[in-house]
């Protein structure tokens, strides 16, 4: 349960037989277990040279007597019966433990004289008895009138308020100074592991730089009659994947293997291709070393603003999936990427790209040697105040263009059947499209079925030529999927774009996450179950 201490004072009076005693005390401290008894303690002897407190309870020839008293609580207690009579075996009905005796935590004994009984103290005699203090468990103070036999604790009547105050708020100083160098030292520790850290990441970054351009002059010779074109055919052909994968879903990559644990490992080169649903650690699994880990790294602007400017690469999440790093433009289409290998719990991962902010990827001229083999690989993709620029100066011809293309589908919805607002005339209307929507049924399963109302706008001269057809497809297809099934792309046709409805579904605004699945599309709110898409040719 825990230890009781007890201060035990004895009376001189009590040790000697010479009457011209003047009398003091002899002050035992002591720390016993809370389950131990009273006849226990009281048999103990304190010191070799003093006797037991039932010793001098007992005796009496020559000897004063002695009586025990209690003065844990107000006020004492006579308690000499307890070990003598009441409490004087170590178990049973005649025993009691400290904590019983509510000595716990801390208690106060007096053993004085038959004719003396214990004085009353005072606020400025008061003796503060502390449970488990720094000094130790155990100490013997000596207090004999007139003299000082022992350090004994400063009385309080003459200390003034002031000392008072000030040594309470200076009891912590010296922790505090410890603590304080410590932090200090902690504080060290960490700028040099920092900087030790940056100093690893920008020599493993220049050996990657190296390895990588002795790779690129090694080829140069050999493709330097290539263009960009048929260099992306080439990866195609060569790239290696999952057969039953079709081609209109594949993400192709041009995959360095670089061993950064190996120096004299010279890079590999590998074609692969994945679908957007895997994850980045999919790819990081295709390629192993034994007892090393893999990462993958892409190529970051030395223009991007952070505070670890001047890194070249960085590394996508494992569980990021491709689909997703398409949409951030941290991928396209054809990827050409980097694996590291590195020796897990020795060498350390480089920084991930969720600690800055996204790549700004510029044009051929500025990018680095790791994708200037490979100009057309990453896209470009201005910043964000460059974007926000642009939508601001072209969203005057971008409304025109909106209302023209409204205007165009409310007049051909004009021509069919007068549309009801009411809720049964939605659900008869649900249900005819349902009928007559065109899809892979053999594909896409009736519980897993999208069903959507596709405009296919033609641009003319003068205005749009639209057509509506009902089509359903999977929850898993994006956008471009849905082009490409169901869009004959004319001759004079140069491109295509994607438009939805905003909430009152008057003007239909350009769609941008077209590599985004159906699902999530739904789960964001964009595009709802039998909701109107526009498909705009031009």
């Amino acid at each position: 349960m825990g230890d009781c201490r007890l201060k035990i004072k004895i009376s001189l009076k009590l040790l000697s037989t010479s009457v011209e005693e003047p009398g003091g005390w002899l002050v035992f401290t002591k720390v016993w277990s809370s389950d131990t008894t009273i006849c226990e303690v009281c048999d103990e002897h304190l010191d070799d040279a003093v006797v037991s407190i039932n010793n001098l309870l007992r005796r009496r020839e020559g000897f004063s007597a002695a009586h025990l008293w209690d003065c844990t609580s107000y006020p004492p207690r006579d308690v000499t019966d307890w070990p003598l009579k009441i409490f004087s075996q170590t178990q049973g009905s005649h025993s009691k433990t400290l904590f019983a005796a509510g000595w716990y935590p801390s208690g106060s004994l007096e053993v004085l004289p038959a004719d003396e009984s214990p004085q009353l103290a005072s606020r400025s005699q008061y003796d503060d008895v502390q449970y488990n203090v720094q000094q130790g468990e155990n100490s013997i103070v000596l207090h004999k009138k007139g003299k000082l036999a022992a350090l004994t604790p400063t009385p309080t009547e003459n200390v003034k308020p002031s000392e008072l105050l000030r040594s309470v708020t200076s009891r912590f100083d010296r922790d505090d100074e410890k603590h304080r160098d410590l932090d200090a030292k902690a504080a060290q520790l960490r700028c040099e592991n920092l900087q030790l850290a940056k100093s690893k990441q920008k020599a493993r970054n220049q050996r990657l730089e190296i390895r990588i351009r002795n790779l690129e002059n090694a080829g140069k010779q050999k493709n330097r009659s290539v263009s960009s074109q048929v260099r992306n055919m080439l990866i195609k052909s060569r790239a290696t994947g999952a057969e039953s994968l079709k081609m209109q879903d594949r993400v192709y990559f041009y995959c360095i293997l670089v061993d950064d644990a190996n120096e004299m490992c010279e890079p590999k080169e590998e074609y692969r291709y994945y679908s957007p649903q895997d994850t980045i650690g999919k790819i990081c699994s295709q390629f192993t070393l034994p007892g090393k880990v893999s990462e993958l790294l892409i190529w970051r602007s030395a223009e991007s603003k952070d505070e670890a400017r001047g890194d070249p690469y960085r590394r996508l999440p494992s569980l990021m999936r491709i689909y997703e790093a398409i949409g951030a433009n941290y991928l396209t289409g054809i990827n050409k990427i980097l694996i590291r290998f590195y020796r897990a719990g020795i060498d350390e991962a480089t920084p991930s790209i969720d600690n800055i902010a996204p790549i700004e990827i510029q044009d051929d001229k500025t990018k680095g040697s790791l994708i200037g083999s490979i100009p057309d690989i990453n896209t470009t993709v201005t910043s964000h105040a460059d974007v926000t620029a642009a939508s601001q100066t072209k969203s005057s011809c971008e409304g025109q263009i909106d209302e023209r293309l409204t205007l165009s589908i409310q007049a051909l919805d004009e021509k069919s059947i007068k549309r009801k607002s009411s809720v049964t005339a939605q659900k008869v209307l649900q249900m005819k499209m349902k009928s007559k929507a065109r899809g892979d049924s053999k594909r896409v399963k009736i519980e897993d079925r999208f069903f959507l109302e596709l405009v296919i706008a033609t641009e003319t001269e003068s205005n749009y030529r639209c057509e509506i057809l009902p089509v359903f497809v999977a929850l898993t297809d994006n956008l471009e999927r849905i082009v490409r099934d169901f869009v004959d792309h004319p001759g004079g046709c140069k491109g295509w774009e994607i438009l939805v409805p905003n909430a009152d579904s008057s003007v239909f605004l350009r769609g941008t996450q077209t590599t985004m699945c159906l699902k999530e599309l739904s789960e964001k709110g964009i595009i709802r179950q039998f909701n109107r898409i526009v498909i705009k040719l031009y």
